[in-house]
C-alpha cells in the first residue's frame, strides 16, 4: 500500500539556483525535520557522485540513518531518490520511499513539484500513517521554507 505527500512551490529565484540546492549533498542538512520526524545531519556518497545510480548514505540528526538511490537524475528538470534501508523504528511502518522533484522555470521564478512516496509494510498501519503523513507535510514544508530563504533571488 501506497501513501503519497505532493506539495507544490514556487522559488523567487532561477531554475539553475533551485536545482542546484536540491541536487547538491552538501545542501540536505536544510532538512530539518519536524516534531517526532528527524532532520538530516549529512550524507556522505557510498557508490557514484550523484548521477543516476548513485547511492548516499544518510545520517539523521537522532542518530538513525537510511540510504537514497538516485533512481531519476535530468538536471534542471527532474530527479528522483529511492529511499530505503531505514535503521530507525520507521522501518517496521515503511518498506521504501521515493521522493521525485520535478523543476519548472516560471519567469525569473522556479516551480517545484514534489511528490514523496511511501510504500508501507502493512495495509495494518495505514492509521499509523496518515499522522506519519502530517507530520511529514510539515517536514517538508520547513525545508522548502529554510530553501528559500538561503536562495538569491
Amino acid at each position: 500500500m501506497e501513501v503519497v505527500v505532493r506539495e507544490e512551490i514556487v522559488f523567487v529565484s532561477s531554475l539553475e539556483n533551485v536545482w542546484q540546492r536540491f541536487a547538491d549533498i552538501d545542501t540536505m542538512e536544510s532538512f530539518v525535520g519536524y516534531g517526532p520526524i528527524p532532520g538530516i545531519a549529512y550524507a556522505t556518497w557510498i557508490e557514484g557522485d550523484g548521477a543516476q545510480g548513485s547511492v548516499r548514505e544518510v545520517t539523521n540528526t537522532d542518530g538513525s540513518k537510511h540510504r537514497e538511490e538516485v533512481v531519476a537524475f535530468d538536471p534542471h528538470h527532474r530527479m528522483e531518490d529511492r529511499i530505503f534501508g531505514f535503521t530507525s523504528p520507521f522501518r517496521f511502518l515503511v518498506r521504501e520511499a521515493h521522493d521525485t522533484f520535478e523543476f519548472r522555470p516560471d519567469g525569473d521564478s522556479t516551480q517545484l513539484v514534489r511528490t514523496v512516496r511511501f510504500t508501507l509494510t502493512s495495509p495494518l498501519w495505514w492509521p499509523v500513517a496518515a499522522l506519519a503523513l502530517a507530520l511529514f507535510r510539515r517536514a517538508v514544508r520547513r525545508h522548502h521554507a529554510s530553501v528559500a530563504a538561503r536562495l538569491p533571488g
